[in-house]
């Protein structure tokens, strides 16, 4: 299961990022616009063009880890970060830090390793794990950890949260970005509502710090350990 997901993770969500740097740039841009945008102006776009909506509405990496006021030096890993849209994103932040890319598939890491490589990031680790049998990230090694359309994947969300508690240092911080359960575009299957979340992550002894949209499809929440 896990590897199917996986693989539909890498060819869903980083279609989008794949072409080039302009591509995704005129993306980026379009879907700041469109939130924008009057409900009923939205409304129409969506009737209209509704592949353009979509494109338009995508959550945006840059924009929601501006959000977390991130140092440049801090060490973060990504779970489960398919061939790396938030990685990139990430790595370009924390220029004085390190990123650990997660992930199970080695198919994922090579893509990751090349687009890398042609933007000359040097402050990322590959790390070849299945996250529902271990993260192989060192216990309290990590001020970050990201789980961005991750979790509808899992089969055991309590296990996988567990890895991230556990790879956290003391006030380190986990981000956790999903699909909402009530739009119409996306996984089929294994949504998981933010209130399963917060109660799992509470059980860790996690706090939740912050909550917001990303994107019209996606919810995020902010923990700390």
């Amino acid at each position: 299961m896990h590897l199917a997901h996986s693989i539909r993770k890498y060819s869903f969500q980083d279609t989008f990022a794949r072409p080039n740097r302009l591509t995704h740039s005129i993306l980026a841009s379009l879907s700041r616009f469109a939130r924008t945008l009057p409900a009923r102006l939205r409304a129409l776009l969506k009737a209209i063009f509704p592949y353009a909506y979509y494109m338009m509405s995508f959550v945006d990496p840059k924009q929601v880890l501006r959000k977390m006021n991130l140092r440049d030096d801090l060490i973060a890993a990504d779970f489960g970060c398919g061939s790396g849209s938030w990685t990139i994103s990430l790595a370009k932040i924390l220029e004085d830090g390190k990123v650990l890319a997660v992930d199970v598939l080695e198919e994922s890491l090579s893509a990751l390793k090349g687009k890398a490589k042609a933007e000359n990031i040097n402050n990322i680790k590959f790390v070849l794990a299945d996250l529902e049998k271990g993260s192989k990230v060192e216990d309290n090694s990590c001020d970050l950890v990201l789980m961005t359309d991750l979790l509808f994947q899992v089969e055991d969300l309590k296990f996988v949260l567990e890895q991230g508690n556990k790879a956290l240092k003391k006030k380190g911080r986990l981000l956790i970005v999903d699909w909402k359960k009530d739009v119409a575009l996306g996984p089929r299957e294994g949504r998981i509502l933010p209130e399963e979340i917060k109660l799992a992550c509470q059980k860790l002894g996690l706090n939740l710090i912050k909550e917001f949209e990303a994107g019209i499809y996606h919810f995020a929440l902010i923990f700390q350990k």
